[in-house]
């Protein structure tokens, strides 16, 4: 459990060399399990694994990978609605506090822990809205991930419809 990364995290820091300044590698793995145990579920954790994802519908929903200007690093997810159009939160694309827009997001589509069936693609094209990025106004607080041409090897992997509605809808 969480005692045993943690115990893990202080051997690594133990091990490292003293020397002012030095900098030293972190475990990505060690990183990684922390990670996964310090993720948060509010209320009763009903979530199921889906196997394969790579059929339809599990297939167009994607682990996002996400770098800012910062060098702060973040998870995320999204849903592909086009060929080359990845729908997120805005806060996935845009952090004012982390230097503004990201600047790169891996998109991997159909991710299942450590398989990624349709590989992954390096987006560095992002849209989001003004009330978002200028205002951070939570009900505007969506994005979109614009992938590079011939994404994971050019294969349509489909994607989700979209509408507008109008108001009184």
């Amino acid at each position: 459990g969480l005692i045993s990364v943690v115990a893990k995290l202080f051997e690594t820091a133990e091990t490292m060399p003293a020397e002012a300044g030095a900098e030293a590698a972190v475990d990505e793995a060690v990183i990684e399990e922390t990670t996964q145990l310090l993720e948060v579920i509010i209320g009763t954790d009903d979530r199921v694994r889906i196997t394969p994802t790579t059929k339809v519908p599990w297939r167009r929903y994607c682990a996002l990978r996400i770098e800012f200007p910062s060098g702060a690093r973040y998870k995320g997810t999204a849903f592909l609605t086009g060929p080359r159009t990845a729908i997120t939160a805005g806060h996935c694309v845009y952090l004012k506090n982390q230097g503004g827009w990201a600047r790169r997001i891996e998109v991997i589509p159909g991710c299942n822990a450590n398989q990624h069936p349709f590989g992954q693609a390096v987006a560095t094209s992002f849209r989001s809205t003004e009330g978002w990025t200028k205002q951070q106004r939570p009900e505007s607080d969506y994005g979109a991930i614009i992938l590079p041409v011939g994404a994971f090897a050019g294969k349509n992997l489909g994607s989700f419809g979209f509408g507008v509605f109008s108001a009184a809808e």
